[in-house]
């Protein structure tokens, strides 16, 4: 082993155990991050997303963009259609001043509020979504946002009045967000 001046001399076996833990530490993180970016998640049903515990804590990252967070979240397409499951957690507002911001009849997105408006701070205005467990088969458009406080898997419902959003209150289901094209 070559003195490099200023330093303290260090053995052939004590440079090469010190080398062997860096090269086999990188070459673990090149595999996790190769891992991550390169194999595909595998398509998932709802029933399967809301039945198995590791597939719903994973499924608690928003999507942006048509994009999950991360490679391996459990937004997955379905074979020949553009529709991705996410767990969500749905609450409910109404047109209060205090739950709102200036115009509380105005939405962020410059629509006046109206049956089948939804908030969410993640998801591209225009977004629909629908919740098949909740709504059956009506249609909701993302034209609002809520709190800065609020996660990417929540999403808020416009109702009329302040009464039929403290009833509906706050639930839990599976969401079906189409992809935009």
């Amino acid at each position: 082993m070559p003195k490099i001046a200023g330093s303290n001399p260090v053995s052939r076996s004590e440079y090469m155990s010190k080398s062997s833990v860096s090269w086999r530490f990188l070459a673990a993180l090149t595999l996790i991050i190769i891992s991550g970016v390169f194999i595909a998640p595998p398509h998932t049903s709802p029933e399967k997303i809301a039945s198995e515990p590791k597939l719903a804590s994973l499924s608690s990252l928003p999507l942006v963009q048509g994009n999950s967070l991360w490679a391996g979240c459990c937004l997955s397409p379905q074979p020949d259609q553009n529709i991705q499951y996410l767990k969500v957690l749905v609450t409910a507002y109404s047109s209060r001043p205090e739950e709102t911001d200036a115009d509380p009849f105005i939405t962020a997105s410059g629509e006046k509020v109206h049956p089948g408006i939804v908030a969410n701070n993640m998801l591209p205005f225009g977004t629909i979504i629908k919740f098949p467990q909740l709504f059956g088969n009506q249609s909701f458009v993302v034209q609002d946002r809520m709190n800065i406080h609020k996660g990417g898997n929540h999403i808020d419902i416009w109702f009329p009045s302040t009464e039929e959003a403290l009833q509906f209150g706050k639930r839990k289901t599976i969401a079906e967000v189409e992809r935009k094209k």
